[in-house]
């Protein structure tokens, strides 16, 4: 079993196939970063004092 996943790690196709998947990743991640930073700052708030 971890010799399959091995393989199917080296055998992962690099190029322009392996870039679209990078670049959703990143959109992905900043759009996390935003709703937390929207999620902290109401947080902030909506705590008194």
């Amino acid at each position: 079993m971890h010799e399959r996943v091995i393989t199917r790690t080296i055998a992962r196709p690099r190029g322009t196939q392996h870039d679209v998947p990078d670049f959703y990743v990143r959109k992905a991640r900043l759009a996390i970063e935003v709703a937390w930073a929207e999620g902290s700052r109401a947080r902030i708030l909506a705590e008194p004092g």
